[in-house]
């Protein structure tokens, strides 16, 4: 039976509903939508009451008996489940081992698992050589940077070369590490902070804590320390059901330490808060429309004040958590006239001039792409190579631009209609600017004879070309900004989870720089409840995941030099929640909030401005403040038509020519003489444990040259 109503004694409508959804997941094994199930999640998290209704009786020792019986169940699938992956994973590694083996191709991780010692087993010294004695290579001085970014298994390869170095004591030797604990943010692919920590005790070192910050105004580190000071201790982690995230907030407020400004440096720092949602819109969108408003504001009001008092232009970095925001704002940012691009600049695809250039190029392979030739029918582009209707022959077309690439190449190609593009009034500046940027990638590769154009198009998709005009205004991830900075830092995407909890896997590392001790397929977090081993994996890798959320958070903040603008969503009647925006508003907001602007750090001072750039003259007592220009470079002037280097067709592909009558050759002597050197020396492995025996080394000559005086004249040379 089911509690009843007080007013009609009419059994709970959830609760029957409850019921009906237990006996029908359990009548189908479906262990997954039984966890789901909101009355037996409730008892699982230790709630033992359910619709205003007491769990009691008859009812809790039914879902006590459930609970053992799920717990069984799903630890028997999980197990399976874990044997036949770690199979599979066997099968595939030994495969792929194989394959790398037989076509000589590794990645660069391969070099670091290839020398880390496993098991006790080092591959190095198995060989009988210690890596940092090779070939006479004594190393005095290890210098190792960004530590807290170092992944266990590079550590275990270095180990023995630090503990070596650190050994001794004479002052010959010397052992440097720089490390942040804070600003750890690549736990995806490993890193392991808590190396750091173990390396002054492991090592027998004196930490020094730097705690003068060089790039930062105070105003600006004062922000960051009013937001991470106590971050433990905050609100927002007062959830009960969020306690995990409240012991990650006081792990990380252990190892924060204020901030101390070494330069006296003016800013500002403000909390916004965008618009509310509008219907049609996606969640995110407000918050980035607010963005490309207060990017474009800030950055023609600072380019005016920079102008007037000669300082040179301010950098402006939006820094996003993800990459798929990106495109969008790059974009919003240029629909304004104010010209972004990413890390490294973006595609040239970014321009409508490129863009119906390589459909020109893509409908010379593909002639019977009408797609592509009504793009180029919307361009000057065919009028100048003599077609006037596309569309109505595409063939024709294709045919011309093949023969004028087979005749002179691509680039000279993209130099005869630049002036067409610059001519046409459909484009804009950016356009034809980022089209001569085409047309000097097509230079670059003007060693090459593209018989495809689809390669040329494919290698302009990918390639990442910096336009300098766009370099003010840079639009990254926190993760792409590492070890950056800039004057103006705008951070639009705050209103994220600390932690998703997706992971494919769930694992435990007992000892920082040791082999993992635990790995599991991830059973989800309601089935990791119901074991108390799975819970503990789970929540170890739910608290790393808000650490580095937290050092995503201040690494972004710390980008900024002079402005910081935290830009978050409209909570509505929440206060953000456990979000990066939760965090921030928490920490700095007091008053209720009156319109966009939430909060503005009191100190602020909006008459900044970057500092002067400063030239030293040599035969001068004071520095002079000058404003460096880009330079304006050109190509010579020239009368004739530019021809580039072309390739005939045999070397496309590449890699080198023989002659046959080169190959008839008969070898010189230096050829076999260097052979036999070589073969000899390949005999020996390790120079001062060489024992030089002549007719053994003779022999093995023997197996290149016959002519025993050629051998023995190589053995003495």
């Amino acid at each position: 039976d089911v509690p009843c109503n007080k007013g009609d004694k009419k059994p709970k409508k959830l609760w029957l509903k409850a019921r009906d959804a237990m006996v029908d997941a359990l009548a189908r094994e479906d262990w997954e939508g039984l966890l789901t199930g909101t009355l037996f999640t409730k008892f699982l998290g230790g709630s033992y009451a359910y619709d205003r209704a007491p769990i009691e009786g008859p009812w809790l020792d039914t879902l006590a008996e459930l609970r053992v019986y799920v717990t069984k169940a799903m630890r028997a699938r999980l197990v399976v489940r874990n044997e036949r992956a770690f199979e599979l994973l066997k099968r595939y590694e030994a495969i792929l081992e194989d394959v790398k083996r037989e076509r000589g191709r590794y990645e660069f991780s391969d070099i670091t698992r290839l020398l880390a010692p496993v098991d006790g087993f080092d591959p190095i010294k198995s060989r009988g050589f210690d890596l940092a004695w090779r070939m006479d290579a004594t190393l005095h001085h290890l210098l190792l940077d960004e530590f807290q970014d170092t992944a266990p298994m590079q550590w275990r390869v270095l180990d023995a070369m630090a503990e070596e170095v650190c050994a001794v004591g004479g002052g010959e030797k010397s052992f440097f590490c720089v490390g942040d604990k804070k600003q750890s943010i690549y736990g995806w692919r490993s890193a392991e902070p808590r190396l750091l920590g173990s390396l002054e005790q492991r090592l027998n070192l004196k930490a020094k804590p730097l705690e003068k910050n060089y790039r930062s105004s105070p105003l600006i580190l004062k922000t960051v320390d009013q937001v991470f000071e106590n971050i433990g201790s905050l609100s927002v982690f007062s959830d009960p059901d969020k306690q995990v995230h409240a012991q990650a907030a006081a792990r990380f407020q252990e190892c924060y330490k204020g901030h101390i400004a070494a330069k006296d440096l003016q800013g500002v720092a403000e909390l916004r808060q965008a618009a509310p949602v509008a219907d049609g819109q996606k969640k995110w969108e407000p918050v980035v429309e607010l963005a490309v408003e207060r990017v474009v504001a800030l950055s023609e009001e600072l380019a005016e004040r920079c102008k007037m008092a000669g300082r040179p232009q301010v950098t402006i970095g939006v820094l996003v958590r993800s990459n798929k925001v990106i495109p969008f704002l790059i974009k919003k940012l240029q629909d304004r006239n104010a010209l972004a691009s990413g890390e490294g600049g973006n595609p040239l695809t970014d321009s409508a001039a490129v863009l119906h250039f390589l459909s020109l190029l893509h409908l010379a392979d593909h002639p019977s792409d009408s797609m592509a030739a009504f793009h180029v029918s919307t361009s000057p582009l065919p009028a100048a190579l003599g077609c006037a209707d596309p569309m109505a022959d595409p063939r024709g077309l294709s045919r011309l631009v093949r023969d004028r690439m087979s005749r002179s190449g691509v680039d000279v190609l993209c130099s005869d209609l630049e002036p067409a593009v610059q001519a046409w009034d459909g484009y804009s500046d950016w356009d034809r600017r980022r089209y001569r940027q085409l047309g000097d990638l097509a230079f670059a590769q003007s060693g090459r004879m593209w018989l495809r154009a689809d390669r040329f198009v494919d290698l302009v998709r990918e390639r990442k070309i910096e336009d300098p005009a766009a370099s003010r205004i840079k639009v990254m991830t926190v993760h792409a900004s590492k070890g950056l900075e800039f004057d103006v830092v705008v951070l639009p995407e705050l209103d994220i989870p600390l932690t998703y909890n997706r992971w494919p896997f769930l694992t435990s590392r007992s000892e920082p720089r040791g082999m993992l001790t635990a790995v599991t397929l991830n059973p989800g977090k309601q089935a990791a409840m119901l074991d108390s081993n799975l819970q503990t994996l789970f929540e170890e890798q739910s608290m790393r995941d808000v650490e580095e959320a937290l050092c995503v958070l201040y690494v972004g903040m710390t980008r900024a030099r002079h402005h910081l603008e935290l830009l978050v969503r409209d909570p509505g009647k929440t206060d953000g929640g456990v979000t990066p925006a939760g965090i921030v508003r928490v920490a700095l907001v007091d008053a209720e909030p009156d319109g966009q602007l939430l909060w503005r750090h009191p100190d602020s001072c909006d008459s900044w401005l970057p500092e002067p750039e400063v030239l030293e003259d040599s035969g001068a007592e004071d520095a002079v403040n000058s404003v460096a220009e880009d330079p304006k470079l050109a190509l010579a002037p020239s009368a004739a038509l530019r021809r580039s280097f072309t390739l005939p067709p045999s070397k496309e592909e590449g890699g080198t020519t023989a002659l046959g009558a080169d190959l008839l050759k008969p070898a010189k002597d230096g050829f076999w003489r260097g052979s036999l050197v070589h073969r000899y020396m390949e005999a020996i492995e390790w120079p001062g444990e060489a024992d030089l025996d002549m007719n053994a080394l003779l022999a093995i000559g023997a197996e290149i040259d016959p002519d025993e005086g050629r051998r023995r004249a190589a053995f003495s040379y």
